[in-house]
């Protein structure tokens, strides 16, 4: 998996700016402002931009796997409306698997991911995205 190495950065810059949009998103609540909307819009969207180029590049990683899911089209969908909160699923539990595919492969017993960890984090990614849609909507 020589691929990987640019992972750790984007890594870093998305968990950065999901912290900052978190705690934006906290002291609008707080105190609701028109002002805060759209740093709170912009942080959001550089979030998930960061979000969407790890996936690309987790899948460029292990160049598609077994089941030739090109990493373009990994990232791609995930920009589709309404069709996200589907293809986030694919995206990640199926990378999981494809991973530990390749780690076997390729004698990496350390290079294995868990299933549950790509389905806890597309869970998350509904329920933060559905939460700023409506909070109501996340319940």
């Amino acid at each position: 998996m020589p691929r990987t190495q640019g992972l750790v950065a984007l890594a870093v810059l998305h968990h950065v700016t999901a912290a900052i949009a978190l705690l934006a998103m906290m002291g609008n609540a707080s105190h609701p402002s028109a002002d805060n909307g759209v740093l709170i819009g912009a942080l959001q969207v550089s979030t998930f931009a960061f979000f969407s180029v790890i996936v690309r590049r987790a899948w460029a990683s292990i160049d598609g796997g077994s089941t030739n899911m090109s990493p373009a089209k990994a990232q791609g969908f995930l920009f589709i409306p309404f069709f996200n909160f589907y293809w986030i699923f694919p995206a990640l539990v199926s990378l999981a698997t494809q991973t530990n595919a390749k780690a076997e492969s390729e004698k990496v017993p350390e290079g294995k991911l868990t299933r549950a960890f790509g389905l806890v984090i597309a869970i998350l990614f509904c329920v933060t995205s559905l939460t700023d849609l409506s909070p109501s909507l996340a319940w």
